[in-house]
């Protein structure tokens, strides 16, 4: 999916409504686009919720964070994202009627986010507390702080624009290009 610009939502209130982007799924990307104002700007739900890839989109004013939602969607990438008075969440949540949510997420990696404000309640562009191995590499801009578990791996907070490469999304689309480049070389 690509140069989406959601916004807006009716209604905000809770039991999934005012949700912008609800990831319910694997290997997606979503890509060049826009989420404002929404309860929930970007949702990944679910065990099965793997693979995604969020590049180089912007997040504004949710009414809560885009988050890891429930049940501990893994292995996810959010590139290259600039959150503008919004930020990312991934930890245990203790909501829930019959079920509770539980841990959101697991061996998520947050690259080279770009932070243009806070929102109002937090001073942080991302909250990851998760089960295992999450990562936060490169955050930048006037809003550039993040928190973290003690056992995620977390590097370049604040220096971004030091970061090698600037999209590891993008860096790994170009080396599986020219792989298949060679190969289809070889082939001839």
């Amino acid at each position: 999916m690509t140069g989406c610009d959601w916004h807006n939502p009716q209604y905000r209130g809770g039991g999934g409504n005012g949700y912008l982007y609800t990831l319910n799924c694997n290997d997606s990307v979503i890509r060049d686009s826009s989420a404002t104002n929404g309860r929930h700007n970007f949702d990944f739900q679910n065990m099965h919720t793997a693979g995604n890839v969020v590049y180089n989109c912007t997040i504004r004013d949710g009414a809560i964070p885009s988050d890891f939602h429930m049940y501990l969607s893994t292995g996810n990438l959010i590139d290259s994202v600039t959150c503008d008075g919004d930020y990312w969440e991934c930890r245990f949540r203790p909501y829930g009627g019959k079920v509770m949510h539980g841990q959101g997420g697991a061996g998520n990696v947050f690259w080279n986010l770009r932070g243009e404000r806070y929102p109002a309640n937090r001073k942080f562009i991302v909250d990851s507390q998760q089960a295992r191995r999450g990562m936060v590499i490169g955050t930048g801009g006037s809003a550039f702080k993040a928190s973290w578990k003690s056992s995620g791996l977390r590097e370049l907070i604040g220096r971004g624009d030091r970061l090698e490469p600037q999209s590891l999304w993008l860096d790994q689309v170009n080396r599986r290009d020219q792989r298949e480049a060679a190969e289809d070389r070889k082939k001839q």
